[in-house]
């Protein structure tokens, strides 16, 4: 079972956990922490302001040393300001964005090229979190990588197909374009209306497990709630998607990779078909742990009020969500033999001490959580091994005899 949260590095959470490569090691180095300006060569005297807000709580960060700090810690005031239990401004994550804070593994320059400015250098002490405790008894994974550089869509992607998705004729005011001489992008907010992406083709997991036979799910929070909402005219406001609100679910429709491919068409039989053996909503999760009839593989995805992401919610309303989906699952008849892997779709903007490894020019990116939970892992243990999103897909492919994706 993967269970997929939002949008933090490995060192915005992880990076006090004893034992591990975290703040601490970072501090040693100081050329894996230092930041530089846009020109890449000039160091900032201090840490820019967070741009993108104008919460006098997070005025401190420009007064700060170009150096990581603890966002729940003075001088930032009291925990109860900035704590852990708090959202935060979100954080730009897009995909050259992303290439130019990495700074050829350098990761140098994400306070320059953040619009949250300094925010980017924050972590915190996440020795409160249920997730903290559940590493420390099962195992926790310090080298471990998105799959691909930038936000969220993409990287859901590259966790189903380890493909990145395309269209036959992309509109050219929605391209980006990049300075021949900087190799950065000529405009970075330019941007056309909004437009439908070319429904997919490519070959999933999804395709390779049904091909042998052997039973998956992707569960995600308010699925069901969220295509009743999908489903009013377009001139009525949405109460679910993309709905930020308090006590809103907030479902985020681009989480949900699998909606994309044509397999899963609504508008022709078959794609109804494969929605409803393959697409299920948490309460469907919930009847199938307790029953101890979940599938071989299983997805979930958290809606999004409780998916830690910053700017619409916090980290310990998923964290507590999440730890307690593990413990129903902990209770499960089928307990004795599963394996749940609890990991991040990107790194939202945060930084990261830890170079990723080249590969290609989609990725991989920073380094992110992941937790191993099995009564089949190590326990008490820290696993150095180098992985990425796609050693999911390798995992699974290799457990059941799969055919291998192309890109993993």
């Amino acid at each position: 079972m993967v269970i997929y949260a939002e949008n933090r590095s490995f060192d915005n959470l992880y990076g006090l956990f004893p034992g591990a490569n975290g703040i601490r090691n970072a501090l040693e180095h100081p050329e894996t922490y230092i930041q530089l300006d846009r020109d890449g060569k000039t160091v900032l005297p201090s840490l820019p302001p967070v741009w993108n807000s104008h919460d006098p709580n997070w005025s401190y960060v420009a007064e700060l040393p170009n150096k990581p700090y603890q966002v729940d810690a003075v001088p930032g005031g009291s925990p109860s300001s900035n704590g852990i239990n708090l959202s935060s401004p979100d954080l730009v994550h897009r995909f050259y964005n992303h290439q130019m804070q990495i700074h050829g593994g350098s990761n140098n320059q994400f306070a320059a090229f953040s619009n949250a400015g300094g925010l980017t250098m924050g972590y915190y002490d996440g020795s409160s979190m249920a997730l903290w405790q559940l590493a420390q008894q099962f195992t926790l994974a310090d080298n471990f990588f998105m799959g691909a550089f930038g936000g969220s869509f993409l990287n859901h992607f590259w966790l189903v197909c380890a493909c990145t998705p395309s269209m036959a004729k992309a509109p050219f005011n929605r391209i980006s374009i990049l300075d021949d001489q900087t190799g950065m992008l000529a405009d970075p907010n330019a941007k056309g209306e909004a437009t439908t992406l070319d429904p997919q083709t490519y070959k999933t997991l999804g395709d390779t497990l049904s091909a042998k036979q052997i039973d998956w799910a992707w569960y995600a929070g308010a699925w069901h709630a969220a295509l009743a909402d999908g489903m009013q005219s377009p001139d009525k406001s949405r109460s679910i998607i993309y709905n930020t609100a308090a006590g809103a679910a907030n479902f985020q429709a681009h989480h949900q990779p699998f909606n994309y491919f044509s397999r899963f068409d609504p508008t022709t039989p078959n794609g109804r078909e494969q929605r409803i053996a393959h697409l299920k909503d948490y309460a469907d999760l919930q009847t199938d742990i307790a029953k101890g009839t979940l599938p071989a593989v299983v997805f979930y995805k958290p809606q999004g009020s409780l998916n830690q992401h910053p700017g619409y919610t916090d980290v310990m309303s998923g964290d507590a969500h999440i730890a307690e989906v593990v413990k129903q699952l902990q209770a499960s008849p089928q307990w004795s033999n599963m394996f749940i892997i609890v990991t991040y779709d990107e790194n939202g903007g945060f930084w990261d001490h830890v170079s990723p490894p080249k590969a290609d020019r989609w990725g991989p990116g920073s380094r992110i959580p992941a937790i191993f939970i099995s009564p089949f892992v190590k326990k008490h243990y820290i696993d150095n091994t180098l992985y990425d999103t796609t050693s999911i897909i390798k995992f699974i492919t290799h457990r059941f005899g799969l055919e291998p994706l192309p890109g993993a």
